[in-house]
């Protein structure tokens, strides 16, 4: 998959993996793990001066409620089951 590089504001809603749909801003607060591997492994993904802050305020491991990570637990890294 060859995608341009994209810059994602902290507001902005995902629109790939297991987080799509949702705002950048709340995949950092509650799935910081999953955010920082976005960074290091998908070359288009980038983000905002202001989430790349928030990110470094987070701690670092997953922040991730137990009742929301085990439904992800099957989904491969597009979203799917």
């Amino acid at each position: 998959m060859n995608r341009l590089k994209h810059v994602y504001r902290y507001n902005e809603k995902l629109d790939f993996g297991k987080h799509k749909g949702r705002d950048l801003g709340w995949a950092i607060v509650n799935d910081t793990i999953y955010i920082r591997w976005c960074v290091s492994n998908i070359k288009w993904f980038d983000m905002s001066v202001r989430a790349k802050k928030e990110l470094d305020e987070m701690p670092y491991e997953s922040t991730m409620p137990e009742e929301i990570d085990s439904e992800f637990q099957f989904m491969d890294f597009f979203g799917n089951y």
